[in-house]
């Protein structure tokens, strides 16, 4: 499942500009394996959001 988020803070507000970071998923295949660059356009993260495992998203 693909899903977007829109995200606020003090940088978003302040328009501080676009966040990187990294996508990491655990499941049966994975234990909190890096699998994909995260990036926060215009306030949006986009993120795939597969079944039966845990996404964690680190943004800096």
């Amino acid at each position: 499942m693909r899903t977007d988020y829109a995200l606020r803070g003090a940088d978003a507000d302040a328009g501080a500009g676009d966040a990187r970071g990294a996508v990491h998923r655990t499941d049966d295949t994975h234990a909190l394996s890096r699998v994909w660059p995260a990036r926060v356009r215009d306030g949006r993260l986009a993120v795939a959001l597969p079944g039966r495992s845990l996404t964690t998203v680190v943004l800096r």
